[in-house]
């Protein structure tokens, strides 16, 4: 897999590695679907794009993605950050996050980790 989804605390982490496709990204949406269902508290999310190369990756793909999440019954709000470090990175979580208008889904893009973590440790408003 050119992704690997692990648990670090309470954030969930999505660290993309290599080439992916579309049939990746459609393979991790739906892992997260299924660790989603799976906990009583929906975690938030870091997504990091840096260590991937992109290939077969068009807005089709992103916007199958965003329709996919919009579908899903998430439990709570939760925080999305995604990384994107390079311009192609950057651009493709801009279109995601466009495309996202899940209620339940706070999304933002980052150019790195460290801005992106310092957002989702925020506190919440009530």
């Amino acid at each position: 897999m050119p992704y690997h989804l692990r648990m670090d605390g309470d954030l969930l982490r999505c660290d993309f590695h290599g080439t992916f496709t579309s049939a990746d990204l459609a393979r991790m949406g739906e892992e997260i679907n299924a660790l989603e269902r799976a906990q009583a508290v929906v975690p938030d999310r870091l997504t990091d794009l840096s260590g991937a190369s992109v290939a077969e990756l068009d807005y089709g793909a992103i916007s199958a993605l965003a329709n996919r999440r919009r579908q899903s019954v998430i439990k709570n709000k939760v925080r999305s950050a995604v990384v994107g470090a390079t311009p192609l990175h950057y651009g493709l979580a801009r279109m995601y996050q466009m495309l996202n208008d899940h209620p339940m889904i706070e999304l933002r893009v980052f150019s790195s980790q460290a801005e992106a973590l310092e957002w989702i440790r925020q506190p919440r408003n009530p």
